[in-house]
Protein backbone atom coordinates (compact mmCIF):
# COMPACT_ATOMS: atom_id res chain seq x y z
CA UNK A 1 0.00 0.00 0.00
CA UNK A 2 1.38 3.49 -1.06
CA UNK A 3 1.45 6.07 1.20
CA UNK A 4 2.10 9.75 0.31
CA UNK A 5 5.82 11.22 1.97
CA UNK A 6 5.97 15.31 1.83
CA UNK A 7 9.82 15.87 2.23
CA UNK A 8 11.16 19.61 3.01
CA UNK A 9 14.50 18.65 1.32
CA UNK A 10 15.42 22.54 0.75
CA UNK A 11 18.12 23.38 3.29
CA UNK A 12 16.04 26.63 3.98
CA UNK A 13 12.55 25.63 4.51
CA UNK A 14 14.35 23.07 7.26
CA UNK A 15 16.22 25.82 8.86
CA UNK A 16 12.44 27.94 8.82
CA UNK A 17 10.45 25.19 9.91
CA UNK A 18 12.56 24.19 12.76
CA UNK A 19 12.76 27.92 13.80
CA UNK A 20 8.74 27.50 13.75
CA UNK A 21 9.09 25.04 15.42
CA UNK A 22 10.47 26.57 18.48
CA UNK A 23 9.02 29.44 18.15
CA UNK A 24 5.55 28.05 17.95
CA UNK A 25 6.54 25.11 21.02
CA UNK A 26 5.66 22.31 18.89
CA UNK A 27 8.67 20.20 20.07
CA UNK A 28 9.09 16.52 19.85
CA UNK A 29 7.29 14.96 23.14
CA UNK A 30 4.85 17.94 23.44
CA UNK A 31 4.99 21.43 24.45
CA UNK A 32 7.76 22.22 26.64
CA UNK A 33 7.11 23.74 30.22
CA UNK A 34 10.47 25.51 29.61
CA UNK A 35 10.92 29.20 28.03
CA UNK A 36 12.04 29.63 24.47
CA UNK A 37 14.98 31.08 26.01
CA UNK A 38 16.24 27.72 28.29
CA UNK A 39 15.51 25.67 24.75
CA UNK A 40 17.48 28.01 22.74
CA UNK A 41 20.62 28.46 24.90
CA UNK A 42 21.93 24.86 24.49
CA UNK A 43 21.19 24.64 21.10
CA UNK A 44 23.85 27.76 20.69
CA UNK A 45 26.60 25.79 22.86
CA UNK A 46 26.76 23.03 19.95
CA UNK A 47 29.92 24.21 18.16
CA UNK A 48 31.87 22.72 15.61
CA UNK A 49 34.22 24.32 12.78
CA UNK A 50 33.46 27.20 10.75
CA UNK A 51 33.00 26.70 6.60
CA UNK A 52 36.28 27.40 5.02
CA UNK A 53 34.53 28.75 1.80
CA UNK A 54 33.61 31.78 4.07
CA UNK A 55 36.97 32.42 5.90
CA UNK A 56 40.55 32.03 5.84
CA UNK A 57 40.57 30.99 9.76
CA UNK A 58 38.40 28.19 10.60
CA UNK A 59 37.75 28.16 14.48
CA UNK A 60 34.62 26.80 16.75
CA UNK A 61 31.38 28.62 15.96
CA UNK A 62 28.16 27.53 16.25
CA UNK A 63 27.20 24.49 14.37
CA UNK A 64 25.59 25.39 11.15
CA UNK A 65 22.36 23.14 11.56
CA UNK A 66 21.47 25.92 14.65
CA UNK A 67 23.25 28.89 13.09
CA UNK A 68 20.49 30.10 10.51
CA UNK A 69 17.36 28.59 13.12
CA UNK A 70 18.86 30.94 15.53
CA UNK A 71 18.94 33.93 13.70
CA UNK A 72 15.24 32.88 12.56
CA UNK A 73 14.23 32.39 16.09
CA UNK A 74 15.18 35.84 17.00
CA UNK A 75 13.62 37.25 14.18
CA UNK A 76 10.27 35.24 14.64
CA UNK A 77 9.35 35.13 18.60
CA UNK A 78 7.27 37.58 20.34
CA UNK A 79 8.84 41.16 20.90
CA UNK A 80 8.60 40.54 24.73
CA UNK A 81 10.89 37.41 24.32
CA UNK A 82 13.75 38.75 22.08
CA UNK A 83 15.68 40.15 24.99
CA UNK A 84 15.45 36.87 26.98
CA UNK A 85 16.76 34.62 23.43
CA UNK A 86 19.41 36.93 22.58
CA UNK A 87 20.67 36.66 26.17
CA UNK A 88 20.25 33.06 26.00
CA UNK A 89 22.61 32.75 23.03
CA UNK A 90 24.94 35.02 24.28
CA UNK A 91 25.56 33.18 27.84
CA UNK A 92 27.45 30.11 28.04
CA UNK A 93 26.00 27.80 30.19
CA UNK A 94 28.07 25.75 32.76
CA UNK A 95 31.12 23.33 31.33
CA UNK A 96 31.11 24.68 28.10
CA UNK A 97 34.49 24.88 26.41
CA UNK A 98 36.92 27.42 26.31
CA UNK A 99 35.68 28.59 22.58
CA UNK A 100 32.31 29.06 23.32
CA UNK A 101 32.10 32.69 24.92
CA UNK A 102 33.40 34.01 21.62
CA UNK A 103 31.42 31.38 19.24
CA UNK A 104 28.19 32.54 21.11
CA UNK A 105 29.32 36.45 21.55
CA UNK A 106 29.60 35.62 17.18
CA UNK A 107 26.47 33.85 16.90
CA UNK A 108 24.88 36.62 19.42
CA UNK A 109 26.09 39.63 17.08
CA UNK A 110 24.48 37.93 13.68
CA UNK A 111 21.39 37.79 15.38
CA UNK A 112 21.32 40.93 16.21
CA UNK A 113 21.95 42.23 13.05
CA UNK A 114 18.87 41.18 11.66
CA UNK A 115 17.69 43.79 13.78
CA UNK A 116 14.66 42.46 15.67
CA UNK A 117 13.19 44.28 18.43
CA UNK A 118 16.15 44.31 20.88
CA UNK A 119 16.36 46.49 23.82
CA UNK A 120 19.34 48.86 24.06
CA UNK A 121 21.11 47.28 27.43
CA UNK A 122 21.19 44.04 25.28
CA UNK A 123 22.15 45.17 21.96
CA UNK A 124 25.21 46.88 23.86
CA UNK A 125 25.91 43.98 26.06
CA UNK A 126 26.15 41.52 22.50
CA UNK A 127 28.31 44.04 20.84
CA UNK A 128 30.47 44.81 23.76
CA UNK A 129 31.14 40.56 24.19
CA UNK A 130 31.94 40.49 20.43
CA UNK A 131 34.45 43.68 20.95
CA UNK A 132 36.03 41.75 24.26
CA UNK A 133 36.33 38.61 22.18
CA UNK A 134 38.51 40.12 19.37
CA UNK A 135 41.66 38.36 18.81
CA UNK A 136 44.80 36.87 16.79
CA UNK A 137 43.91 37.70 13.41
CA UNK A 138 40.77 40.16 13.96
CA UNK A 139 40.73 43.02 11.86
CA UNK A 140 43.66 42.14 9.96
CA UNK A 141 43.38 41.88 5.99
CA UNK A 142 40.04 42.06 4.36
CA UNK A 143 36.54 41.02 6.55
CA UNK A 144 36.65 37.40 5.29
CA UNK A 145 40.02 36.57 7.62
CA UNK A 146 37.63 35.29 10.53
CA UNK A 147 34.29 34.60 11.80
CA UNK A 148 34.35 37.18 13.64
CA UNK A 149 35.10 39.85 11.31
CA UNK A 150 32.16 38.18 8.93
CA UNK A 151 29.60 38.82 12.02
CA UNK A 152 31.38 42.42 12.90
CA UNK A 153 30.63 43.32 8.76
CA UNK A 154 27.00 42.44 9.42
CA UNK A 155 26.49 44.54 12.72
CA UNK A 156 27.91 47.32 10.88
CA UNK A 157 25.33 47.41 8.13
CA UNK A 158 22.61 47.93 10.63
CA UNK A 159 21.49 50.22 13.41
CA UNK A 160 24.03 48.76 15.98
CA UNK A 161 27.23 50.08 13.86
CA UNK A 162 27.94 53.20 16.25
CA UNK A 163 27.21 51.18 19.17
CA UNK A 164 29.95 48.23 17.90
CA UNK A 165 32.46 51.11 17.25
CA UNK A 166 32.00 52.47 20.67
CA UNK A 167 32.33 49.04 22.40
CA UNK A 168 35.46 48.68 19.96
CA UNK A 169 37.05 51.75 21.34
CA UNK A 170 36.73 50.29 24.83
CA UNK A 171 38.67 48.01 24.05
CA UNK A 172 41.40 49.26 21.78
CA UNK A 173 41.80 51.94 24.80
CA UNK A 174 41.24 49.38 28.24
CA UNK A 175 44.46 46.94 26.46
CA UNK A 176 48.24 47.62 26.33
CA UNK A 177 49.14 48.63 23.71
CA UNK A 178 50.76 45.19 22.30
CA UNK A 179 47.03 43.67 22.67
CA UNK A 180 45.81 46.68 20.69
CA UNK A 181 45.77 45.21 17.20
CA UNK A 182 42.67 42.90 17.02
CA UNK A 183 40.17 45.70 18.08
CA UNK A 184 41.93 48.63 16.22
CA UNK A 185 41.88 46.57 12.98
CA UNK A 186 38.43 46.30 13.44
CA UNK A 187 37.44 49.84 14.10
CA UNK A 188 39.43 50.81 10.74
CA UNK A 189 37.45 47.99 8.79
CA UNK A 190 34.32 49.28 10.02
CA UNK A 191 34.94 52.92 9.73
CA UNK A 192 36.64 52.90 6.32
CA UNK A 193 33.78 51.23 4.26
CA UNK A 194 32.20 54.18 4.85
CA UNK A 195 35.00 56.42 3.25
CA UNK A 196 34.49 57.81 0.06
CA UNK A 197 36.44 55.40 -2.65
CA UNK A 198 37.10 58.64 -5.34
CA UNK A 199 39.44 61.23 -4.74
CA UNK A 200 36.87 64.02 -4.14
CA UNK A 201 35.08 62.06 -2.06
CA UNK A 202 37.92 61.31 0.19
CA UNK A 203 38.87 64.70 0.52
CA UNK A 204 35.40 65.59 1.37
CA UNK A 205 35.57 63.66 4.23
CA UNK A 206 38.91 64.63 5.46
CA UNK A 207 37.69 68.00 6.02
CA UNK A 208 34.95 66.63 7.72
CA UNK A 209 37.17 64.54 10.08
CA UNK A 210 39.52 67.41 10.82
CA UNK A 211 36.41 69.26 11.76
CA UNK A 212 35.06 67.34 13.75
CA UNK A 213 38.75 66.64 15.57
CA UNK A 214 39.01 70.38 16.64
CA UNK A 215 37.15 69.21 20.22
CA UNK A 216 40.34 67.67 20.81
CA UNK A 217 38.21 64.21 21.63
CA UNK A 218 41.00 61.11 21.69
CA UNK A 219 38.38 58.42 20.57
CA UNK A 220 37.47 60.65 17.98
CA UNK A 221 40.90 61.04 16.84
CA UNK A 222 41.57 56.80 17.33
CA UNK A 223 39.00 56.41 14.92
CA UNK A 224 39.57 58.73 12.15
CA UNK A 225 43.50 57.50 12.58
CA UNK A 226 42.48 53.90 12.36
CA UNK A 227 40.18 54.43 9.01
CA UNK A 228 42.81 56.60 7.33
CA UNK A 229 45.57 53.83 7.62
CA UNK A 230 42.66 51.48 6.63
CA UNK A 231 42.26 53.64 3.07
CA UNK A 232 45.82 54.10 2.79
CA UNK A 233 46.28 50.39 3.25
CA UNK A 234 43.83 50.11 0.44
CA UNK A 235 44.67 52.44 -1.78
CA UNK A 236 47.27 52.03 -4.20
CA UNK A 237 48.11 55.04 -5.72
CA UNK A 238 47.36 57.24 -2.18
CA UNK A 239 49.27 60.62 -1.55
CA UNK A 240 49.65 61.85 1.53
CA UNK A 241 49.35 65.67 0.89
CA UNK A 242 45.35 64.75 0.66
CA UNK A 243 45.46 63.86 4.30
CA UNK A 244 46.95 67.77 4.76
CA UNK A 245 43.82 69.04 6.57
CA UNK A 246 44.06 66.53 9.41
CA UNK A 247 47.96 68.05 10.08
CA UNK A 248 47.12 70.23 12.42
CA UNK A 249 44.30 68.98 15.07
CA UNK A 250 44.65 65.81 17.32
CA UNK A 251 44.68 63.31 15.05
CA UNK A 252 48.77 64.15 14.69
CA UNK A 253 49.13 63.46 18.14
CA UNK A 254 46.41 60.43 18.44
CA UNK A 255 48.65 58.43 15.68
CA UNK A 256 51.23 57.47 18.59
CA UNK A 257 48.55 55.82 20.32
CA UNK A 258 47.11 53.84 17.13
CA UNK A 259 50.69 53.16 15.82
CA UNK A 260 50.09 48.98 17.29
CA UNK A 261 46.47 48.71 15.62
Amino acid sequence: QWHLVYEFRHLTVQEYLAARALVDRCLPGGPSSRSLAEDVAPLAGQLGEGDSSEVDEIEKVVVESWREPLRLVTALCRPGEVDGVLRAILTPLPEEPPESPRARAIQATLCLADEPNAGEETGRQIVGALAAATEGKDGRGNWDRTALTLAAKEIASSRWRAATVQALLDQYFERPAEFREPAGGMIGLIQADQVPSDDAGFSAWVVDQARALEDGDDRQAAATALAVKRVVFRKSNFSTSALAPLANNSLTSSQAACGSA
